[in-house]
C-alpha cells in the first residue's frame, strides 16, 4: 500500500512568519492610532482655550461699547493696564485678572468681571495676559488719562492650556472696541 501524505495545513515556519507580519502590521496601526489621538487631544484643547478666549473677548467688547450708557463716560485704568473700570447705568464695573479657585492650576490668572464692591464672576480661565490701550485720534496709551478724548479701546488677551504635556500653543486675540456712547451728550 502506497500512502500519500496530503496534509492541507500550515507548517510551523509559515505560522511564525505570518504571526511576525501580523505583529508588524498591528504595531503600525497602533502607532497611527496613538499619534492621531494625540493630535485630536491637542486640537481639542486648543479649540477649548480659543473658544474661552473668544467668549471673554465678546463679553468685554459688549461691555466696553456700552460704557457711558445712561450715565457719563467713566473709563479708568490701573497702573498695570490689565484692569479696566467703566461706568454704565450709574454703576461702576470692572474687568480684571485674578486667581480664581476654579482653575486646575493655582497661581494662574483668570479674567473676572464684577460690579465695584461685589465678588468677581469668572469669565475665562488660564489667561497669561490682558492689556487695554486707550486711544484718541492721534495716539494710544496704556493709561486712561483724559476720558473725554478716548474714542476706542484696544483689547489684547493671551490664553494658555494647563495641559502642558500636550504642547498646545498659546491663543492670542486682539480687538479694537469703539465706545458707542462716548459722544452722545
Amino acid at each position: 500500500m502506497n500512502m500519500k501524505n496530503n496534509s492541507s495545513g500550515f507548517t510551523l515556519v509559515e505560522l511564525l512568519i505570518s504571526l511576525a507580519i501580523s505583529g508588524l502590521v498591528l504595531t503600525a496601526v497602533y502607532n497611527i492610532f496613538i499619534s492621531n489621538n494625540r493630535i485630536y487631544l491637542k486640537d481639542n484643547e486648543f479649540v477649548k482655550i480659543e473658544q474661552s478666549l473668544r467668549s471673554a473677548m465678546d463679553m468685554i467688547t459688549r461691555e466696553i461699547r456700552m460704557a457711558g450708557y445712561n450715565s457719563t463716560i467713566d473709563i479708568n485704568s490701573t497702573s498695570d493696564s490689565s484692569t479696566i473700570i467703566y461706568g454704565r447705568s450709574g454703576k461702576q464695573y470692572q474687568f480684571e485678572l485674578y486667581d480664581s479657585s476654579v482653575s486646575d492650576a493655582t497661581g494662574d490668572s483668570d479674567i473676572g468681571f464684577k460690579e465695584i464692591g461685589q465678588n468677581n464672576r469668572l469669565v475665562a480661565l488660564n489667561i497669561s495676559e490682558m492689556k487695554f490701550m486707550y486711544c484718541n485720534d492721534t495716539e494710544c496709551n496704556d493709561q486712561a488719562n483724559i476720558i473725554d478724548d478716548i474714542k476706542f479701546v484696544k483689547v489684547g488677551i493671551s490664553s494658555f492650556s494647563n495641559k502642558f504635556h500636550l504642547n498646545v500653543p498659546d491663543a492670542n486675540m486682539t480687538r479694537t472696541v469703539y465706545i458707542r456712547n462716548a459722544y452722545m451728550e
